[in-house]
Parts: structure tokens; sequence; C-alpha cells
């Protein structure tokens, strides 16, 4: 009987093909919207993750807020490259300043730290050298820029290569030497594996306050809109030295090894907390807390997005639901014939059952075909690793189908229960 029943389904499905076609419309939207987001979000969260895990996963990042009273040096920084479980700290001073070459001015961001930061950042310079060491121990007056601030400052697009290097610049009037200059992809200071600096400090707000050596205020020709755009790394000492600032913004370290990484945090916040006395004085991120907290925020968002879209699966399953209830009735007497010849009502609900059932199945099947295609052209589009599981596929056929047991059961269920005769009499 089931293959009858089956059979009877599909004639059904078959000689009303509009009305077939706008029940699986429903589903196939509601299908396609929660495949699509949640898919998006999985790429999405894969892609950041990658990113992370890719540039290492035993980093360690630390803000330093600071208690007003007590500030970290960079003195009391290098103290922490003995924690046990560290390998090294890069720790850094983030200011906007003023720059210029051959009369033309702009702002930039400028970060004063050590060369372990190029190391830890995995920065890749295209043309000259970072500092060392030795440049430190000297407060040398050098500077390592970006592409993009070279060809801002400049002016001369043949100057962003090798030629650049050794051209003089001046950083609040005072004369830097040009060492290096990184490739615009690696230009983002705290972009992953980092995050974005708490410790722009209060020195922050006005470039105009900045450091003792500051020449008289001059008109710009760049404006402050670029101070973001354009990017500067000195020697730490040297920016102490110089501009008389020496507060510890945020501190880039490293884990011996991966598996240590939680332990050397902890070790870090121990003696941080042993310095300032106070817990909320710093921020201590470690890879794995980062990479969690995307996993939260990314898993949230999907899971609500998802939500969302599946309340069109639910309209959908209403529209099944209703096109059924007007089959029920169109096709009265037909159930009247066959009960008539003996069929059971099992045998009718099951009918009923199955043509509800394949209309939900076909429409989730295309829902998720058209969410596939969606989800890699935007992948495609947007440079993300596309995520595309088998649990995402299996679960929108599952629900599906579960649309169209929930919703025709009733209609199935009424046209089971009617009385041969009455149907028999029915016009």
């Amino acid at each position: 009987m089931l293959s009858q029943a089956s059979r009877l389904s599909l004639e059904a499905i078959r000689s009303h093909k509009l009305r077939s076609f706008l029940s699986m419309l429903g589903v196939t939207i509601g299908v396609f919207a929660v495949v699509a987001l949640v898919s998006l979000g999985q790429s999405v969260n894969n892609t950041i993750t990658g990113q992370f895990q890719e540039a290492g996963s035993n980093f360690i990042t630390i803000t330093i807020v600071g208690t007003g009273e007590k500030v970290l040096t960079y003195e009391n920084a290098m103290d922490l490259h003995e924690t046990l479980g560290v390998k090294f700290v890069a720790p850094a001073i983030n200011f906007p300043v003023e720059i210029e070459h051959n009369g033309r001015r702009e702002f930039a961001m400028l970060k004063a730290t050590t060369p372990e930061y190029i190391e830890r950042q995995n920065k890749d310079i295209k043309t000259g050298s970072f500092f060392e060491q030795s440049n430190l121990d000297e407060k040398k007056q050098i500077a390592v820029l970006d592409e993009k601030t070279i060809e801002n400052l400049i002016s001369d697009p043949g100057k962003v290569g090798e030629e650049s290097i050794g051209e003089n610049i001046a950083i609040q009037g005072i004369m830097f030497n040009i060492a290096g200059v990184l490739r615009d992809d690696d230009a983002d200071f705290d972009g992953p594996p980092g995050i974005e600096d708490e410790g722009e400090q209060d020195n922050n707000a006005d470039s105009s306050e900045v450091g003792p050596h500051r020449g008289p205020p001059r008109e710009l020709t760049g404006g402050t809109d670029n101070v973001l755009e354009n990017r500067v790394l000195i020697p730490l000492t040297t920016a102490t030295e110089i501009f008389g600032i020496n507060e510890i913004s945020v501190i880039y370290a490293e884990a011996e090894d991966i598996e240590g990484v939680e332990e050397a945090a902890n070790n870090l916040e121990t003696k941080l907390h042993d310095y300032f006395g106070d817990e909320d004085a710093f921020n201590v991120f470690s890879q794995n807390q980062i990479l969690d907290l995307i996993d939260n925020v990314t898993g949230t968002l999907t899971s609500m997005l998802a939500g969302l879209a599946g309340i069109s699966l639910l309209v959908g399953g209403i529209g099944i639901m209703n096109i059924m209830l007007v089959s029920v009735t169109e096709r009265t007497r037909e159930i009247g014939i066959s009960k008539a010849l003996g069929a059971k009502r099992r045998d009718i609900l099951m009918q009923f059952m199955i043509e509800s059932v394949v209309i939900s199945g076909i429409g989730g099947v295309v829902g998720i075909i058209l969410g596939y295609v969606v989800v890699s052209v935007i992948s495609n589009l947007a440079d993300l690793s596309m995520v595309f599981s088998l649990e995402v596929i299996a679960g929108a056929i599952l629900f599906s189908m579960l649309v169209g047991v929930f919703f025709g059961i009733y209609p199935a269920n009424k046209a089971a229960k009617l009385n041969p005769i009455d149907a028999l009499r029915s016009e």
C-alpha cells in the first residue's frame, strides 16, 4: 500500500503543477535563507579564525590601562621577558604625530616599539630593514614607514621602493632617517594576530601636545584624515628620549610553545597584578581567548540570523497546510470512492502525508542548491574561506521534511476521517 500511496501522491502533485510549485516556493525560500545565513556565518568565522591561526596560536597581547598613579615603563615591560613560559615581549607606545618631507606635511600614527614587534606581528619588510636592538641601545633616529605613508608624504611613486631608503623625514620637527618600508598588506599595526590597542593614551588626543621638542604649529597639507592611514615605527627608546613619553600602552608577547600559552598568560597576569596592585590596570588576552570570543560572537549572530530566517520556513509550512486543505476539499469525492473500494483510514492518511512531505522535501533540496550557489558567489567576492557542511545540508533536509509532516498531518487527518457516504455525495 505504501507504493500505491506514493504513486497516487506523485500523480496529485503532477496534476496540479502550479499549486505544487507555489507550495514548494515557501519552503525553498525558508531553507535557502537558513542555509545561506548559517553557511556564511560559519565561513566568516572560519576565515577570521584561519587568519589568527596562520599567524600563530602562541601569541599573547597585553593592553595597559594604568592606575593614574603608576605607569609601566620600557624597563618594567622588558622585565616581563623573564616570566616563566614567555619567549619574548615587545612593548609599544602609540600616539599621533606630524611628519614632514620637503615641505609636505601629514598626520600619522606613530608606534614606538622594539625589534621583536615585527616577528610577533609577522610583518614583512618590502625594502630596507627594521631597527635592531643596537639601534635601541644607541637611541637611533631611524624610522620604518609603510608604502602608503611613503606615497602620501613623498608624493613620488618612484620612491616607494628602495629609493626611499636613506631619505630624511621630520617627526614633530625632529629629523629621522628612513631605514625600511613595510608592505601595505602588513601595515596594519594590530590586525591579526593582535588586537586593537586600548592604549592610545591620554596623549593621543591632540598631536600639538606631544613631546617637548615639537616645533611651532604649522598649516598641514594632509589634514587629520590620514592620521590612521599613515603609519610610522621608530625605536621605543628613541621616542622616550626625544618625546619624553615612557608610558607603555600595549605589550605583544609570545609563549615558548602553544601548549604553554595559558600558563604564560597567567604568569604575566600575576606579575602585572603584583606591579600595579590593581587587576583593572591591564588586560591580558591569549590567542585562544580571542578565538573563543570570535566563536561566541559569530556563533550568536549566526544563530540569531538563522532563527529569523526560520520564520520564513514556518510561513512556507503554513502555505503547504493551506494548499493541502484546499486539495482535500477538491478531492473529497475521490476520497469517498477510495474508501468505498476498501481503502482504510491509514491509507488515505499515508497518501496525503507523502504528498506533503514530497512537496516540502523537494522545496528543501532546491533551497539547499540555491543556498550553495549564493554562498559560493559571496565567498569568492568577499575572499572568504567557504564552509558548506554536511551537518547544515542534513539538518536543512530533515527540517524541511519535518515541516511537511507537521503542517501536513492536519489536512491528511481531515481527509482520512471523511465519511465515505458523505464524501460520495460531494459535488
